[in-house]
Formats: structure tokens, C-alpha cells, sequence
């Protein structure tokens, strides 16, 4: 009986997660990637510049992120403003490592 409470509980609870945080994503007629809420709102949209760099920009077309590669081959993630927010790279295991802007693993 006690599982069957637990395993109830566990189900109620991750319903009720996953249900307040959906974000659903789709490509619109250009091929970019749209982020949407729940309601159908664009929270975000994901573009290539044609330097072939991933911009992120708001629902208004405002850019909030830019990400690109460095002379390195890292991916370099930056601020509206060129500011530099975050470096990923590549461990000698082969895993992907972040690095803030000043150069300190997170």
C-alpha cells in the first residue's frame, strides 16, 4: 500500500513539473528555431548572421545572446553589448568544459 501512495505521489509530482515549465520549440518558415511557452508566446528565436554565428533574439528582435567561435575552435558565448560571457571547450577527455568570462571553470 505504501508503494502505491509513493508511486502516486512520485507521478503527481513530476506531472505537475513538467506541466509549468514547458517550452516547446519549432522552426518557423526561414528555418529558424523558435522557443515558445506554453501559451504560444515566442520567448526566444535562434538565427545565423552571416558570418554564420547562432544569435538568440527576443520576441521584439532585440539580441540578447550571440554565440561563436574563437581562434581556438571554442564556442564563445557573448552579450548583447560584445561583452564575453562564457567560453566552452574541450577537455583532453574529450568533454565539454564552461568557463566564465575571466577564464574560471563553472
Amino acid at each position: 500500500m505504501k508503494i502505491r501512495i509513493s508511486l502516486v505521489a512520485a507521478l503527481f509530482i513530476f506531472v505537475t513539473s513538467t506541466s509549468f515549465a514547458q517550452v516547446t520549440y519549432s522552426k518557423d518558415w526561414q528555418g529558424n528555431t523558435v522557443a515558445k511557452d506554453k501559451y504560444g508566446n515566442v520567448i526566444s528565436k535562434y538565427s545565423k548572421d552571416w558570418q554564420g554565428n547562432t544569435v538568440e533574439k527576443d520576441q521584439y528582435g532585440n539580441v540578447k545572446t550571440k554565440s561563436s567561435k574563437d581562434w581556438q575552435g571554442n564556442t564563445v558565448k557573448k552579450d548583447q553589448y560584445g561583452n564575453k560571457m562564457s567560453t566552452y571547450s574541450k577537455d583532453w577527455q574529450g568533454n565539454t568544459v564552461k568557463k566564465d568570462q575571466y577564464g574560471n571553470k563553472m
